[in-house]
């Protein structure tokens, strides 16, 4: 069915409708704005999503996770081009394979053995903060 026949289908059953019938309207289009973006999402996906080898693509929150960082931070690699992505509209992926690369430049950068780099280490996404107190004297006040 083309769209434009199913949204003028739409507008003409608006005339049926009562005041009190437009918030369930209302949450029945959400419901189906959803299902058509996780449609378009998956379908992206399949014709994108894959590399050479049938890899999956991971979530940011899957990165952060493995790399043991904050999500903001494994947001920053990618906007930086430190971790290669894959940018579908608002969603960011990212292959197994650059995950691995982006592993093995912290290797090599930090002289870390792979495995450390793997998850162990930590990265602290602050910059220029202070980790020991300024003053250990006791307050005489």
């Amino acid at each position: 069915m083309e769209y434009s026949r199913l949204t003028a289908a739409l507008e003409q059953g608006l005339d049926e409708l009562t005041l009190s019938d437009y918030p369930t309207l209302l949450g029945q289009l959400e419901r189906l704005k959803a299902v058509v973006w996780s449609k378009m999402i998956d379908e992206t996906a399949q014709a994108k999503g894959r590399t050479e080898n049938n890899e999956d693509l991971l979530t940011i929150p899957q990165v952060a996770k493995r790399l043991n960082v904050k999500t903001s931070f494994a947001y920053e690699l990618a906007r930086q081009g430190k971790l290669r992505s894959v940018r579908m509209g608002k969603y960011i992926r990212v292959t197994e394979q650059a995950l691995a690369e982006y592993q093995a430049t912290l290797a090599k950068n930090y002289g870390l053995t792979q495995t450390y780099a793997n998850g162990i280490i930590q990265h602290d996404d602050r910059q220029g903060v202070a980790t020991t107190p300024k003053s250990t004297r006791a307050h005489t006040g």
